[in-house]
C-alpha cells in the first residue's frame, strides 16, 4: 500500500494585496488600538475599574492581531502600513480624548 501525501494548503494571509486596502486596514487598526490606549490612561487616572479592565483585554487581544500578521506578512511591514500606522495612531489618541471627554466628563 503506497502512502499519499496531502497537499498542504497555502497559508491565506490577511493583509490585503491592494495599497488601499492595506492603508486602510492598518490605519484603522492603529486608530482602534491608540483610542483604547488614551481611554486606558484616561480611566487609570480617573480610577474607573471597569473601564480599565476593559480597555486593557481589548489592548491585548488587538496588540496580539496585528503581531501576528506583522510576523507572517512582510508586506505590513512597508513604507504604505507604517504611514497608516501612524497616521491611524495619532487619529485614535485625538479621538479618544473627545469621546472621553463627552463620556467621563473634563
Amino acid at each position: 500500500m503506497v502512502k499519499r501525501r496531502r497537499k498542504r494548503k497555502a497559508k491565506r494571509s490577511w493583509v490585503p494585496k491592494n495599497k488601499m486596502a492595506r492603508f486602510a486596514l492598518f490605519f484603522a487598526s492603529e486608530l482602534f488600538s491608540f483610542f483604547f490606549i488614551a481611554s486606558n490612561f484616561r480611566a487609570l487616572a480617573k480610577g474607573l475599574y471597569f473601564w480599565t479592565a476593559l480597555t486593557d483585554m481589548t489592548l491585548v487581544f488587538q496588540g496580539m492581531i496585528i503581531t501576528k500578521l506583522m510576523i507572517e506578512d512582510k508586506r505590513s511591514r512597508d513604507a504604505v502600513s507604517i504611514i497608516a500606522f501612524t497616521l491611524g495612531g495619532a487619529c485614535g489618541s485625538l479621538l479618544s480624548i473627545w469621546v472621553t471627554k463627552h463620556l467621563w466628563g473634563s
